[in-house]
């Protein structure tokens, strides 16, 4: 037997089959164990449920009798506790209404201060008794509840004059130019314009104020105007834009403004007429006595040799002086360098027109220009300011 329940050990740790079958085994046991234990519980409740209960009479009054003194000793507590919460509500009341009464007196002092001919409270400001139960009982009827003294402490001093604001500034008046108008401006350093349309800067100097519609003119005094120059080769003129106008006012400040306009000669044409300085004629000159040369010495160097021909072709041979034939070749090559060196010197010089200083001209403005701070100065009066010192 002993060996038999070995072998059934041995087969349980060893084989999975062996051990399901013993653990659903064991859970059938529980199971029933379990199940027969609940239903003797049971039935042994539903015994007892079924039961008639049996009271005495003498045994209900007691029991009336002792929930009714916990309800009489519940009532008693409540009823201490809402004594004590009234007790403390009416000592906020007047605590409150002590409050409310030296804020009032308070401000009736500060409107007396303020009021020195009203006399009393009652009298001058509006029928405001000078009663702290009164003051209280007015706080209390309108929702007091004032959390400080000070708080009021302000109410009945002197408010301060309002302060009317500022004016507003009056429009900036400005010196306007319109496209159209004219001055007439004096050329003060000459220009060299070349005609490939790059720009040189020339300088020019008012001699006028600027006129406009209306015979209005705008005094500037002597500003200096900025433009830039280009020659032209089909008229011989130098065509002028203007970039930028530098004027003094009449206080001493100076002023930069940007202006756009052109220039109109003294014949009244667009541009001021020029001397064309062009390098053509002289390189075809130079040209021209190169080639001579070279030509001179070819022929210099052909006077001295021979030239035979056969069948194999043409041989040139010296027959003559070497010398003379030196000299000759000599003479043309340094001539065929001097036109070479013509050419690349030609290509690198570009015509350009000549403008010398000291001419007038007329400059028209394109589009409008405006300078701050003129009027204002020109009002004040400066007698040195528009004066030429020419």
């Amino acid at each position: 037997m002993k060996q038999r329940i070995q072998d059934l050990i041995l087969l349980l740790r060893q084989e999975k089959k062996y051990q399901v079958i013993a653990a659903f085994a064991l859970l059938a046991v529980l199971y029933v164990t379990l199940s027969d234990g609940t239903q003797a519980k049971r039935s042994k409740r539903n015994e007892s449920a079924n039961k008639p209960i049996v009271m005495s009479d003498k045994e209900a009054f007691k029991d009336v009798v002792t929930a009714l003194s916990n309800d009489l000793d519940s009532v008693k507590a409540n009823a201490a506790q809402t004594q004590k919460t009234m007790v403390e509500i009416k000592t906020n009341i007047d605590d409150d209404r002590a409050r409310v009464a030296e804020i009032f007196n308070k401000m009736l002092a500060s409107i007396n201060q303020n009021q020195p001919g009203s006399g009393n409270g009652s009298a001058g400001g509006g029928g405001m008794p000078n009663n702290p139960d009164a003051m209280a009982v007015m706080a209390n009827s309108t929702g007091g509840g004032l959390e400080s003294v000070d708080a009021l402490a302000s109410f009945g001093e002197a408010a301060e004059p309002a302060i009317a604001p500022p004016a507003p500034p009056a429009p900036k008046r400005m010196a306007v130019i319109m496209p159209g108008d004219s001055v007439r401006a004096k050329l003060l350093a000459g220009v060299n314009a070349p005609t490939d349309g790059t720009p040189y800067p020339v300088v020019l100097k008012l001699v006028s104020n600027v006129e406009g519609p209306d015979h209005s003119n705008l005094p500037l005094g002597e500003a200096r105007i900025v433009a830039a120059a280009q020659g032209s080769l089909t008229d011989s003129r130098v065509l002028l834009r203007l970039t930028t106008m530098n004027i003094r006012l009449p206080n001493g400040q100076k002023k930069e403004v940007p202006v756009d306009g052109w220039v109109v000669g003294e014949d009244g044409i667009r541009g001021m007429e020029g001397v064309l300085i062009d390098p053509f004629g002289k390189a075809i000159a130079g040209a021209a006595g190169a080639g001579f040369l070279s030509a001179l010495g070819q022929g210099f160097a052909a006077r001295e040799t021979s030239t035979s021909r056969s069948f194999f072709g043409s041989d040139t041979v010296v027959s003559g002086d070497p010398a003379k034939y030196a000299a000759g070749k000599g003479l043309s090559g340094g001539a065929n360098a001097v036109v070479e060196m013509i050419k690349e010197r030609g290509a690198m010089m570009v015509p350009h027109v000549a403008v010398y200083s000291g001419r007038e001209a007329t400059l028209v403005f394109s589009k409008t220009v405006t300078i701050d701070d003129l009027i204002e100065n020109l009002e004040e009066g400066d007698s040195s300011f528009a004066a030429s010192v020419d």
